[in-house]
């Protein structure tokens, strides 16, 4: 009986001793994996700087080549060095024609003599506003003359008064003023001559059009008859008079 009941409880130390065991362990495991888990928790942030910085430095080494080839490649390709230039050049060419084309008008207009209180007096071309010719002008009609009359340039600045002009090419930078512009040339013998919209519906007598890709001009006659000039019927052949435009517009 004495060794049944020591063996019973010795059974039941080891049953106890083995749930103290358990408990201690688990409770180790336990504090373990929760210091684990506070060490993880604590060195994410680091984790997820240290993952991005990678990223970063992968993906800039991917694209560094790329983007110098494709420098390189902007460079050396005529189409992407060129472009700009382009541009630039098709707006010198059109106004190296629109020069050109004031050459001509000046030699198909007569003004009245007291347009020329000298015989030497120059036919005077004028651009007011901003100079879309730059030396264009120059290089078309600076050398030129007409009638024994020499041509010189003249170029006057916005708000300025325009003065002892023959031709004056009004800029489009203009194109606010251009009603006050043409009021104050009323009684003046001066060829006025632009590019804006409704240029000789305001009162102009020349405006330079584009039609079809093609440089055109059209003519206010009237304005210039009523300012004393002659208009050759040769410029009115090939320009579009503004009273048969007019009827031409639609309603």
């Amino acid at each position: 009986m004495e060794n049944s009941g020591a063996f019973e409880v010795n059974k039941a130390e080891v049953a106890a001793l083995r749930l103290i065991a358990k408990t201690s362990s688990d409770s180790s495991a336990g504090t373990k994996a929760t210091t684990q888990l506070s060490a993880t928790a604590e060195m994410r942030p680091i984790a997820t700087l240290l993952r991005c910085l990678l990223g970063w430095f992968l993906l800039s080494s991917a694209l560094l080549p790329v983007l110098a080839a494709d420098t390189k490649t902007a460079r050396a390709d005529p189409d992407f060095a060129t472009l700009a230039v382009e541009t630039q050049d098709a707006a010198s060419v059109e106004y190296k024609i629109k020069a050109a084309y004031m050459l001509n008008f000046a030699k198909f207009v007569d003004w009245p003599r007291e347009a020329f209180p000298a015989g030497d007096t120059p036919v005077t071309v004028c651009v007011l506003g901003k100079d879309p010719f730059g030396s264009d002008l120059e290089k078309a009609i600076g050398d030129k003359s007409i009638q024994g009359r020499p041509l010189c340039i003249k170029r006057i600045g916005a708000n300025k008064p325009v003065e002892h002009c023959h031709l004056l090419f009004i800029s489009s930078s203009e194109r606010r003023r251009l009603p006050q512009i043409l009021r104050s040339l009323t009684n003046a013998c001066v060829l006025t001559i632009g590019d804006t919209e409704q240029f000789t519906r305001s009162g102009g007598m020349i405006q330079f059009t584009e039609q079809e890709n093609t440089l055109r001009f059209h003519i206010n006659a009237e304005a210039a008859e009523k300012a004393g000039l002659k208009i050759s019927s040769k410029l009115l052949q090939i320009g579009q008079p503004q009273r048969e435009r007019l009827e031409r517009a639609p309603k």
